[in-house]
This record gives structure tokens, C-alpha cells and sequence, in this order.
């Protein structure tokens, strides 16, 4: 007996582009595939779309803005100083419960 993808995924209250992501599915012929082998019915062609194609396009653009380039890097570097004068915080404060002989 064959249960429906949608069904599935309302009942783990998980949504389909998470499910994609957690299995590792990139195309909709590998999510088709993975439905088979588990005697699952796939969700629609148009549903997978409108769910996980267009924000995996926003995803990739992501990733791309998030590498760092070399002029941003070599500020990095040059804006880590060292301090002067040590911490407060460094020093470690001794204690005044101990009783004296």
C-alpha cells in the first residue's frame, strides 16, 4: 500500500523543500526515484516547482555574495591590533574565604 508524498509530509509537519534538502534530492527525477524505491507517490511536478526549484536559484545566489573577496580579507587583517595593557578580566582575582592559621 502506497501513501502520498503530501500526506507525508503534513503528517511530519516538515515542508517539502526541507524534505529535499534532508535527503539530499536535487532534481524532481530524484525525488521521483527515491518515492519508488520507498513505495511512496511522488507529489506533482508543479508542486515541486512552486516548493523547491525557485529557492534553490535564491540559495545559489547566496552563496555566491557570501565569498570573501581579496580586498575584503587583506582589511580584515590589518584591522586585528593587540591591546597595550592587559585585561582586568585576565588577571585572576585571589580569594579571600581562606582561613588563617
Amino acid at each position: 500500500m502506497s501513501i502520498n508524498l503530501n500526506i507525508l509530509l503534513l503528517r511530519n509537519k516538515i515542508k517539502l523543500s526541507e524534505f529535499c534538502k534532508e535527503m539530499n534530492l536535487k532534481s524532481y527525477e530524484s525525488l521521483v526515484a527515491h518515492c519508488a524505491q520507498r513505495e511512496i507517490i511522488p507529489c506533482s511536478l508543479d508542486f515541486w516547482v512552486s516548493q523547491c526549484e525557485t529557492k534553490e536559484v535564491h540559495t545559489q545566489v547566496k552563496e555566491k555574495a557570501k565569498t570573501p573577496t581579496t580586498k575584503s580579507l587583506h582589511n580584515a587583517k590589518t584591522k586585528i591590533t593587540k591591546s597595550k595593557a592587559p585585561s582586568k578580566r585576565a588577571v585572576p582575582k585571589a580569594s579571600t574565604s581562606q582561613k588563617k592559621k
